[in-house]
């Protein structure tokens, strides 16, 4: 498996992955699949401006992770993971692992010495990698966006990177 930074060559790659996760797994993001759908390629290729890192399988993307930096000169020790996605097919092979440590390179290099995140509170499974990964809940945000199903809340998530 190789894991590495996607660039403006890979927006097709990015696309596909990005909404092939929306639409399978649609009750673990808050965004809209209809939503991501409809971007041109100029606001897809805005997004692969932050560090976006894609699981490769010989030739065949199988995993998708994104590091969103903060801007600000008060904050800019913070980072936010998101856009995590590996396909089903692959799951439980290590994709998500290297795709997080790729994140924490990045975030280091970057400067940041904080990870944050907010996951599905009842996805069990991520919440349990992303403790395995360091990651400590801090709150809990009710009704954090809607499902198919109704509300589910979002669990809050910090890593310290320089403990």
């Amino acid at each position: 498996m190789i894991v590495r930074r996607l660039g403006d060559e890979d927006l097709d790659v990015f696309r596909d992955m990005r909404l092939t996760s929306l639409k399978l797994d649609p009750d673990n993001y808050a965004s809209d699949f209809e939503v991501w759908e409809g971007y041109s390629d100029e606001i897809w290729l805005k997004f692969l401006k932050e560090p976006v890192f894609g699981a490769f399988v010989e030739a065949q993307a199988i995993g998708l992770m994104g590091l969103i930096p903060e801007t600000k000169s008060r904050m800019n020790h913070r980072a936010g993971i998101g856009m995590v996605w590996v396909d089903p097919n692959h799951r439980g092979q290590g994709a998500a692992d290297a795709l997080l440590e790729a994140c924490l390179k990045e975030a280091r290099r970057m400067g940041a010495i904080q990870l944050e995140l907010a996951v599905n509170a009842e996805n069990a499974r991520a919440v349990r990698f992303y403790e395995r990964h360091g990651f400590e809940a801090f709150g809990r945000l009710p009704r954090g966006f809607r499902t198919s199903e109704g509300f589910v809340d979002d669990l809050m998530m910090v890593r310290k990177l320089d403990a």
